[in-house]
């Protein structure tokens, strides 16, 4: 009987040993990759990393270039100027990618690539490198007709607007807001105000005392947007920093997508 009662026990104290063997086996769950910005490439300066980048751009985020051959390089100045700003081009796109994502409302399976593109294809954005802009502005932002309808946008950008990823984004806030026939902008003003004097345009909510983070807002209510578009897109508002204008996009950035998904995919605009 005690050998019998000793087997039991044995038996219990092999049972629980597998049972916690088994509780330390690691478990693999199918989880959603966390979304996360993408290291920058190294830089190699040459004609064929600049060839190389520009195609990158093209693949990943769809956007073009308006005149490839100006990115042809004649001398070793302009190798390091083109392949710095393309890099900086790429940042710029993996940056405001990064952040559409998490403010968006993407689907579960869609990745943040996808979803920029799910968006931004239907402008047919594309870049045109540019040494002076009228106004000495670093970027600025044009549609692009046919028949009289916007087929596409071409974004301007300056050696300076290479030099940073700010200028790109708020182009891309631009490209929104022409998308959505300045809807985006008229919200903007309607929630944060702002108004016109006889020379310039007095910005809303969160300007004051935060003029140097929207350096282009008193040029406009459509510049006031981009300039906050942008901002909110490279990662510089919170609800520690200018709560009223994150606030804002953080209601509204999602609705807006929303709406240019419901455009039709062959034109930049209805």
């Amino acid at each position: 009987m005690r050998i019998k009662l000793w087997a039991s026990s044995a038996g219990l104290i092999t049972l629980m040993l597998l049972i916690a063997s088994s509780l330390l086996q690691p478990v693999s769950y199918a989880l959603t990759p966390t979304p996360s910005i993408p290291t920058p490439l190294p830089r190699v300066y040459s004609q064929a990393e600049i060839h190389h980048l520009r195609t990158l751009i093209e693949e990943r985020y769809g956007i073009g270039f308006s005149y490839p051959t100006e990115w042809n390089a004649a001398n070793a100045s302009e190798v390091m100027w083109f392949t710095d700003g393309l890099h900086q081009i790429l940042e710029a796109l993996d940056i405001a990618t990064y952040y559409l994502y998490i403010y968006g409302e993407p689907d579960e399976d869609v990745t943040p690539i996808e979803y920029f593109r799910q968006h931004f294809d239907r402008a047919h954005i594309e870049i045109d490198r540019t040494r002076a802009i009228t106004g000495n502005f670093a970027g600025n932002t044009l549609p692009r007709y046919a028949n009289s309808q916007v087929i596409g946008y071409t974004i301007q950008l300056t050696g300076l607007g290479m030099d940073n990823p700010y200028t790109l984004v708020h182009e891309l806030g631009h490209v929104l807001d022409g998308l959505l026939e300045d809807a985006p902008h008229l919200a903007f003003v309607a929630e944060l105000g702002g108004e016109w004097t006889t020379d310039r345009w007095i910005p809303g909510e969160g300007y004051t005392g935060n003029e140097a983070m929207f350096p282009r807002a008193v040029g406009g209510p459509n510049e006031d947007f981009a300039d906050t578009f942008g901002q909110m897109l490279v990662g510089n508002l919170s609800p520690e920093v200018v709560a009223v204008r994150y606030d804002f996009m953080r209601e509204y950035l999602p609705i807006w997508l929303t709406a240019i998904q419901a455009l039709p995919e062959t034109t930049a605009a209805g």
